[in-house]
């Protein structure tokens, strides 16, 4: 962002997405954007760093574990990067600021917020019960995204392991997240 911009707040005293408004947007996009790039060169280079063989089972686990988080966190960033593109080319036609659905301008907090927005609280919120109503949304997984990662690492232990005794398969499972960011063991 250019120095005259860091200080610069939008306010809904001035006219809606004037220059200086859109100017500030699109410094604030690309400079997300170029974060988010930033972060990726450094996961990409992390992983290739750490791309090692471990030779205890729980470390390779805990490792490929961390890699798949990692990599799901990659492809999010990914989809985001689609978003910032998108509402970019939206600025530059004109559109940026303004709901996709009802064509009123959405609110500068909200955009402040999450610039990359394409309707105004309203429509979202509009959008999001329609979706609800419809059976249209897609089923999220109540165990959270951890508790894959481990059921895939039970899969590869025990295709990697197939002599392993009942109690080591036994300890792993109970080791297995429960959840996003929550572990525990099972009984």
């Amino acid at each position: 962002m250019s120095a005259k911009l860091k200080e610069y707040r939008p306010s809904e005293k001035e006219p809606f997405m004037n220059e200086k408004q859109r100017e500030y947007f699109r410094d604030k996009l690309l400079a997300w954007k170029e974060d988010i790039l930033k972060e990726a060169r450094e996961t990409l280079q992390h992983l290739q760093d750490e791309n090692q063989n471990h030779p205890d089972l729980a470390d390779r686990a805990s490792s490929e574990t961390d890699r798949a988080i990692e990599l799901r966190a990659r492809d999010r960033q990914r989809k985001l990067i689609a978003k910032i593109d998108s509402a970019i080319r939206r600025l530059y036609e004109g559109e940026y600021g303004y709901c996709e659905v009802s064509g009123d301008p959405i609110s500068l907090a909200r955009l402040e917020a999450r610039p990359v927005a394409t309707m105004t609280l309203e429509a979202q919120e509009r959008h999001e019960r329609n979706r609800e109503h419809s059976g249209t949304r897609p089923q999220r997984v109540r165990r959270g995204a951890l508790a894959l990662v481990g059921s895939d690492l039970v899969r590869m232990v025990v295709q990697a392991f197939p002599c392993a005794d009942h109690a080591f398969r036994k300890l792993f499972l109970r080791s297995l997240p429960l959840g996003e960011g929550q572990w525990r063991w099972r009984d």
